[in-house]
């Protein structure tokens, strides 16, 4: 289907495009990081769970000493520090 209007000095041709591209595989302003159970949302992502990219984000965002400042002004809405055993965090 094609959709012509003429106006003085021009004319608009509107035609449906059968074969778009994706939208998200251009240059993008960021990414889409999403989880569901039974559909592949956003951009492809190798975090197993949003902790795993707070985390990840967080490392990557913040210096410490600011990002630790902040949980400990209590401003950080639902974040806190706690004791952790895990060997891991040493």
């Amino acid at each position: 289907m094609t959709v012509t209007t003429v106006k003085p000095r021009y004319r608009v041709e509107i035609v449906i495009d059968n074969d778009p591209p994706d939208p998200r595989e251009r240059d993008n302003l960021g990414a889409m990081t999403c989880w569901h159970k039974r559909y592949n949302l956003g951009d492809k992502h190798d975090f197993d769970d949003p902790t795993d990219f707070m985390r990840e984000l967080a490392d990557e965002s913040a210096a410490t000493s600011a990002l630790v400042e902040f949980i400990l002004s209590g401003e950080a809405n639902g974040l806190r520090f706690e004791e952790h055993s895990d060997k891991r965090f040493d």
